[in-house]
């Protein structure tokens, strides 16, 4: 077996691998968005606005805040489900 061959196999079992993880983890029951508005650090012709999304799960609940005029997330939160009522609101 050439090089090329053995690369060419290990990189189409890599993915393969991958994709099947990927698809493992659990999907979410519920997710909701909220919109808070236009951000405050974009210039204001942009009409890109803060949200807060919500992500449901059976035993936890994760939240983020994305302000699109910073980068990354400006907040990641995870919450027990006992706290947590995907029904509420």
């Amino acid at each position: 077996m050439n090089k090329r061959t053995f690369v060419g196999s290990f990189l189409f079992a890599f993915l393969v691998t991958s994709v099947g993880l990927a698809e493992s983890f659990d999907k979410p029951v519920h997710k909701r968005v909220l919109d808070l508005g236009p951000s405050q650090n974009l210039m204001r012709s942009d009409n890109r606005h803060l949200t807060v999304t919500c992500w449901y799960y059976s035993h936890f609940m994760i939240k983020e805040r994305n302000d699109p005029g910073m980068k990354g997330a400006e907040l990641i939160a995870l919450a027990s489900q006992m706290l947590v009522d995907a029904t509420a609101g």
